[in-house]
């Protein structure tokens, strides 16, 4: 899976590799803080220059709740009709990796036998969690948020097989680290830093759970859903 910066030039390669290459489905993995330009540089690249705004050729699902069959229905019919305006007519699903398995399964249909002239683009936070079947059928690529681009990769390391070595207390500590430095930055949005204090929350209650000599595999659990904004990661 190719990555991406959310900087300038960033932006500028991600918009290059899709007008280069384009295809018909697309699973594009990055922080929820940054799908509106992720979004906005999808367009610009399936499309070249138009205003932004409403458009018939143009569906986005998932704005605010979790994507269910309801929201994806019709779509494997409306993907056979040409385009009204636009190069190619796109479905944007956001919160695809929190998809039910209904909704999943209609999008298949589209993805196994591609239209000529529509494009399903896939938003998520953790692409692994889409279902492999419709995940393999999408060109996944991977959007860092200049905010906090280290955090994840601590937290990474922390989840990555550390937890029953003894270096786990260092990986908190490091992942620690970079929070405070992340926090540091002047450029970090209002969301960024928020998102950053709650992982610093869960950080510093995974280091309490361990002084007190719970069980590490529960702590590591607890400490990944609290990383990744899930319920029930409470400690």
């Amino acid at each position: 899976m190719r990555s991406f910066d959310a900087t300038p030039e960033g932006w500028r390669s991600l918009a290059a590799e899709l007008a280069a290459q384009p295809t018909h489905a697309y699973l594009l993995e990055a922080p929820a803080a940054i799908w509106d330009e992720v979004e906005t540089v999808c367009r610009a690249a399936l499309w070249g220059p138009d205003d932004e705004g409403a458009h018939p050729d143009w569906r986005v699902v998932g704005l605010d709740k979790r994507v269910g069959r309801d929201d994806v229905l019709g779509w494997p019919e409306e993907a056979l009709v040409p385009p009204v305006l636009a190069p190619v007519k796109v479905l944007v699903v956001r919160r695809a990796d929190r998809m039910t398995e209904e909704a999943q399964n209609l999008l298949l249909k589209v993805v196994e036998e591609p239209p000529p002239h529509a494009a399903t683009v896939l938003l998520a936070e953790e692409a692994v969690a889409v279902a492999v079947t419709l995940r393999s059928r999408c060109r996944q690529m991977r959007v860092k948020s200049e905010a906090h681009p280290e955090v994840s990769d601590a937290a990474q390391a922390l989840l990555a097989g550390r937890v029953q070595g003894d270096g786990w207390p260092g990986a908190l500590a490091e992942a620690a680290a970079c929070l405070r430095s992340a926090l540091a930055r002047e450029s970090a949005s209002a969301p960024a830093r928020w998102r950053l204090i709650d992982q610093w929350q869960a950080l510093e209650a995974a280091a309490r759970a361990l002084d007190g000599n719970a069980n590490r595999e529960l702590v590591a659990w607890q400490l990944e859903h609290r990383l990744r904004g899930r319920p029930g990661g409470s400690m």
